[in-house]
C-alpha cells in the first residue's frame, strides 16, 4: 500500500482508525474488524494468536528516547550529576587602586619624612632640590611623593645645600616616583 493512498477496511469499509492490520491474504482491516474476528476466531484455531500482522500508523520510537524526555522533565534545573562536580570559575575582581598617604615612609634603606629636603638627579648630571610635601603608598606597595621645588639664587653654593641661599618654587601637580 503506497504512502499517498488512505487505507479502507475490506469488511466494514471505513477510513479512520487508530491501527490497521493486514490479513495473511494481504487485506487491510481496521483495529475493530480485527479485534472482533480474532476474538471469534479464537475458538476456530485453538486458541492460538490472531492470523493478523500489526500496521501501526505512528511511527514507533525508540525506548531511549523516552527514558531522556522523563529524566530532563525530573530535574527542573537542567543540571545533570556531572555539572555537579565540575569547577565553577570565577573571575578576580577588577582592581582598583587605592592610595594611602602617610607622613612617614621607608625606601631603599632611607627613612623619609613630610618636610625633608632631598636631591634630585637629572638625566645630563644635574643636582636640583626639593621639600618632600607629602608621601603615597598604594595598593601594589608603589611608593610617590608630592614635591616643590626649591630654586637657587646667585648666592646658592655649587656644591652644597644652604637653605638660606634657596627660595621656594612652583609646586608640582602630579606624583612622582
Amino acid at each position: 500500500m503506497p504512502f499517498g493512498l488512505k487505507p479502507k477496511c475490506n469488511m466494514c469499509k471505513t477510513t479512520t482508525s487508530t491501527m490497521w492490520r493486514k490479513t495473511d491474504e494481504d487485506e487491510v482491516i481496521c483495529n475493530s474488524c480485527s479485534v472482533r474476528s480474532c476474538s471469534v476466531g479464537s475458538s476456530k484455531n485453538n486458541g492460538n494468536s490472531c492470523p493478523f500482522t500489526l500496521r501501526k500508523s505512528t511511527r514507533a520510537k525508540s525506548s531511549k528516547c523516552k527514558q531522556q524526555v522523563v529524566s530532563k522533565s525530573n530535574n527542573p534545573k537542567g543540571k545533570g550529576r556531572r555539572s555537579v562536580f565540575k569547577k565553577i570559575c570565577s573571575k578576580a575582581p577588577t582592581s582598583v587602586a587605592t592610595p594611602v598617604t602617610s607622613q612617614t615612609m621607608f625606601y631603599k634603606g632611607t627613612y623619609f619624612q613630610v618636610g625633608d629636603i632631598v636631591s634630585v638627579l637629572d638625566v645630563k648630571g644635574g643636582i636640583y632640590y626639593a621639600q618632600l610635601r607629602g608621601l603615597l603608598q598604594d595598593q601594589y606597595c608603589e611608593k610617590s611623593a608630592v614635591i616643590t621645588w626649591l630654586l637657587p639664587t646667585h648666592l646658592s653654593p655649587k656644591g652644597r645645600f644652604d637653605p638660606a641661599t634657596y627660595i621656594i618654587g612652583p609646586g608640582r601637580k602630579s606624583l612622582v616616583n
